[in-house]
């Protein structure tokens, strides 16, 4: 039989039915279905940008980011033009964590589409989070002239006026962005943070600081447990649970003791790096590590609400230093050996996951000024780098906080950025000088050198955004006369 020589028909793209499928499947809100829908049209037409830029928008809203991003990537390079496509990627890169790559690719969609609104809004996002923070209140300026009831628009507009030092602006707004959406614990934590750093330690601002419980799983976690709200515990036990970071719970650990002083059982729950060191102290019953199993106890409450609970204002924050003792075994084993010279600890570099790490530590090389000043001997209080210039380093022998409260117990001052061995050298009544960024935390209020939380702390605050120069070489002055004071002329 002869084989034919006409050219078979190929078969017709099923792709725009997958389209259509995607669409009605979105409409009953199925996303997972119209995610799969989607695929199966970009398995038709791989080089459709649209189908791709879709399914990048539908993955970054059920946070599935990386997947996000590789469509993004596909969506820009079969469609260099599509704004769209541009949006998606620089959305997903943002929300991956991934803010400077995503620059790029906003920027495009801002320009490929003006008066794209959402483009707008997270091109201002991911400006603000690089730190360009006059261009970010450009940009979210602009957003709210196309619609002035955004709310992420007006809480970008009140962060940037934050980061830029104009308070009371960055307040107006805040406070318009939670009239928008009441309920938000972003905008009600946004605001709680800006009356604390004006030193507005009131009712108002610590009810509004409760917003942080609903912001992260662990806190969440704690709220089907009874809160304590400052009644009668004479005779209850009462739970303080840890819900932020190690900073944050040696702050708050200041009113431990005076729980205990009401007549209750006090029972402290803190990360398992902070628990030896904490066994003992004053007013504590029982430490227990988070993740382990809770023992029985009648209520409960965050350590960070603490001050609300207490009604806490500048004037009436407990100031009893320390409260925090190095171990005896670790003073033992990690102090350094008596010596002429003024022992000084440094850390320079805080966790990398927190969300302002990039703005708060300092590049090591820029520790060079403060290298080979007469009459200082140096220790590294840094877990996790290798001291910029030589000096005493032994964190890699340290196992957890009651170690590091070990090495600084034998220093004569610790000078550190905002990290938990700042609050750690405070709690124990070590002097120490907090390293600050220009957009400080709300803890370390505004236009201050010293702090309420920590009567033995001196601030040294840059004076511009990044100015890490100028503080260093500030402390560096304030240290030369520190030794000097200690060793004047014709003394050995």
């Amino acid at each position: 039989m002869p084989i034919s020589t006409r050219a078979r028909p190929l078969p017709a793209s099923r792709a725009p039915d997958y389209r259509l499928l995607a669409s009605r499947l979105l409409m009953l809100g199925n996303k997972q279905a119209a995610i799969a829908a989607y695929m199966a049209a970009a398995d038709e037409n791989p080089s459709d940008h649209e189908v791709h830029a879709a399914l990048a928008s539908l993955l970054t809203d059920l946070d599935q980011f990386e997947a996000a991003v590789g469509a993004g990537f596909l969506a820009v390079e079969y469609g260099p033009h599509n704004p769209r496509a541009h949006a998606e990627l620089g959305r997903a890169l943002f929300l991956v964590g991934n803010a400077a790559e995503a620059l790029a690719p906003c920027a495009r969609a801002v320009v490929l589409a003006p008066g794209n609104l959402g483009a707008v809004v997270t091109f201002g996002a991911v400006l603000f989070t690089l730190g360009r923070h006059t261009e970010a209140l450009a940009a979210a300026t602009e957003a709210l002239a196309i619609d002035p009831r955004h709310f992420q628009a007006r809480s970008n507009l009140a962060l940037a006026f934050e980061a830029l030092g104009r308070f009371p602006e960055a307040e107006e707004q805040s406070r318009m962005a939670l009239a928008l959406e009441p309920a938000s614990p972003h905008a009600r934590h946004n605001l709680a943070a800006l009356r604390l750093i004006a030193g507005h330690l009131d009712a108002e601002a610590w009810r509004l600081y409760d917003a942080r419980l609903a912001l992260t799983p662990a806190a969440r976690m704690l709220e089907a447990i009874p809160r304590w709200a400052g009644e009668d515990v004479a005779g209850r036990t009462v739970l303080l649970h840890a819900e932020q970071g190690f900073g944050d719970t040696i702050q708050f650990l200041h009113y431990a003791p005076m729980v205990a002083a009401r007549g209750a059982r006090v029972l402290l729950a803190v990360q398992p790096a902070l628990s030896r060191l904490l066994h003992g102290m004053d007013g504590v019953d029982q430490v227990i590590r988070i993740g382990g199993e809770l023992p029985p106890h009648d209520i409960f409450c965050p350590l960070a609400s603490l001050p609300g609970v207490f009604g806490a204002t500048l004037d009436t924050i407990p100031a009893p230093i320390p409260y925090i003792a190095a171990p005896p075994d670790a003073a033992a084993r990690f102090c350094p050996a008596p010596a002429d010279a003024f022992q000084v600890g440094l850390v320079w570099s805080g966790n990398p996951g927190f969300v302002h790490d990039r703005f708060r530590s300092i590049d090591g090389a820029a520790l060079q000024v403060l290298h080979g000043m007469p009459g200082v001997a140096y220790h590294s209080l840094q877990k996790g780098h290798a001291p910029p210039f030589p000096m005493q380093d032994r964190m890699a022998d340290a196992a957890d906080f009651a170690d590091t409260a070990g090495m600084i117990a034998g220093l004569d001052l610790v000078i550190a950025v905002d990290t938990a061995v700042a609050h750690l050298a405070g709690a124990m009544g070590k002097p120490v000088w907090l390293l600050s960024r220009f957009m400080g935390c709300w803890r370390w209020l505004r236009r201050r050198s010293d702090s309420p939380w920590y009567p033995t702390m001196r601030i040294f605050r840059q004076p511009s955004p990044g100015d890490w120069d100028a503080v260093l070489a500030e402390a560096r002055a304030a240290l030369a006369m520190q030794v000097q004071s200690r060793h004047p002329a014709g003394r050995t």
